[in-house]
């Protein structure tokens, strides 16, 4: 199955009615109980965990295999990052966090893009846990409440339950780097740079080797692999020139979260980070050994 197909295959919409309605009482409750004038008094508890709906038992445990013995070489410690979501190069994200678990940090903010364009709010978060097979991945409810004062953020866990980019990443997360918490982000296509920019600062104010910011985000999409890796090639030109006008106008064919990639790159140029390390770049093709289908591309880099 190419990764497209495998995308929407996961797609869990039919599953959720019962979660994302007992989600929604939840959030409609929490906003009568605390209102406009105590907006951070959120019982993080009352809140049930989102189920492990994009867990691949057999794409995990390869994955974890693969890279047991990879002598890839991150340098530490790491600030940020980019991964994929797709699953299909799962050793991409698997060695990524096995690297990461070294600096032991304490919060992983994690932004990845709002593939169905769901909810009324431009960038959503969640305050429920995140179950996993080796345990519950806890929210820092300190930052989330802080970006949700600033009206940064709004919560929607329909949204999130079914969102691939924070789901598929979890159980990774769980699995090296167990006490971790998450601040989980899924932002919209339509923001625009002064929108990102406010995030961007109030979120470089929490980075530090303990709390590193993950953007989860795959690239070019639906071209043959060819086309895919001149696509790669003009997109990190982009990003090393930090052109963000020109990034926030990309298509899915080079990038499937301006606004993730974004505010990621302003991030670490707040913090001085303004040259990243390229770990991985593939794509679809070169791993199913198939370069004339459609396939997406996946990068993996570190600041």
């Amino acid at each position: 199955m190419s990764s497209t197909e495998s995308e929407k295959a996961s797609n869990p919409l039919h599953k959720t009615l019962f979660s994302a309605l007992t989600l929604a009482i939840l959030a409609l409750l929490l906003f009568l109980a605390t209102g406009t004038q105590n907006r951070t008094t959120i019982n993080v508890s009352a809140f049930p965990t989102h189920p492990a709906y994009f867990f691949e038992f057999e794409t995990f445990t390869d994955a974890i295999e693969r890279v047991r013995h990879s002598d890839k070489k991150y340098p530490l410690p790491i600030i940020g990052g980019v991964v994929p979501h797709h699953l299909l190069p799962s050793f991409i994200i698997a060695d990524f966090f096995k690297n990461l678990s070294i600096q032991k940090p304490e919060t992983i903010i994690l932004i990845g893009p709002n593939h169905y364009e769901l909810g009324e709010k431009p960038i959503l978060s969640s305050i429920a846990g995140w179950e996993t097979p080796f345990g519950v991945v806890e929210p820092n409810d300190q930052i989330i409440e802080d970006l949700y004062d600033k009206n940064l953020i709004d919560f929607n866990e329909e949204v999130l339950v079914q969102e691939h980019s924070i789901g598929g990443i979890v159980p990774f997360i769980k699995y090296y780097i167990p006490d971790a918490r998450i601040v989980p982000l899924v932002v919209s296509g339509t923001l625009k740079i002064d929108e990102i920019e406010r995030l961007a600062k109030a979120i470089a104010q929490k980075i530090n080797k303990k709390t590193v910011i993950v953007a989860s985000v795959d690239f070019s999409h639906y071209q043959i692999q060819k086309q895919a890796e001149k696509n790669d090639k003009v997109t990190l030109g982009l990003m090393e020139a930090r052109d963000y006008e020109k990034i926030i106008n990309l298509s899915s064919a080079n990038v499937d979260s301006p606004p993730s990639i974004i505010t990621l790159l302003m991030i670490m140029d707040k913090k001085g980070k303004n040259n990243f390390n390229l770990i991985y770049h593939t794509n679809a093709g070169e791993i199913l050994r198939d370069p004339y289908h459609e396939v997406t591309s996946y990068f993996s880099f570190v600041f």
